[in-house]
């Protein structure tokens, strides 16, 4: 089998695959747009070699932003409760910094209300590390197609270590510097399902 056959056999078996998961009734695609507000609390620990005592710092910061998000929301039957639902979502974070992060829902109905759990992998620009997140939220439908939803996040720690030398007089000073920053973000959604299949 040459390569061009078996890149098209490939991209068939993705399309078959794809066309199976969208003809689930019940399945549909959505997109949101959310109002955030995070919460990032600073720890900073400060170890000298010196005979200077440790020094400890604490700070807290908080951001109301925006942000949008799509996803597909998977149910094999009308009648089913149980949903998953993979998810990209995009949100300010300053005024000149984005948190981006994938999440998959794993939720229940209990129609008009949705309770669901999310799990995913996150990246702040500023830290530049991907971090692990898990989150919990609520959804409650106003019609077939729009919905209302309140969700609260918590992502892995971020922790740095700095170390410097410096000269007080004429001792040399060793500095070790230990941050961590923890982040929740709390947000309030409105989404539209294009299907509208409820």
């Amino acid at each position: 089998m040459t390569r061009f056959s078996r890149l098209h056999s490939l991209i068939g078996l993705c399309c078959l695959l794809l066309a199976s998961g969208f003809s689930h009734a019940g399945s549909q695609f959505y997109l949101g747009l959310d109002a955030a507000r995070h919460t990032l609390d600073t720890e900073t620990t400060t170890t000298y070699s010196a005979i200077e005592p440790t020094s400890f710092g604490e700070a807290r910061d908080t951001y109301g932003n925006w942000g949008m998000r799509a996803g597909y929301k998977f149910k094999s039957r009308l009648t089913d409760r149980h949903f998953w639902a993979p998810e990209l979502a995009v949100m300010t974070f300053d005024d000149d910094d984005y948190l981006y992060g994938t999440h998959l829902r794993l939720g229940y109905e209990l129609a008009p209300l949705e309770v669901y759990t999310s799990l995913g992998v996150s990246r702040i620009e500023k830290f530049t590390d991907n971090r692990l997140s898990y989150g919990l939220g609520l959804e409650y439908r106003l019609t077939n197609h729009a919905s209302f939803s309140a969700e609260w996040t918590r992502y892995d720690p971020i922790e740095e270590s700095t170390r410097s030398t410096v000269f007080i007089g004429l001792t040399e000073v060793d500095i070790q510097t230990r941050t961590e920053r923890s982040l929740d973000t709390i947000r309030i959604g409105f989404t539209y399902y294009f299907q509208g299949s409820i």
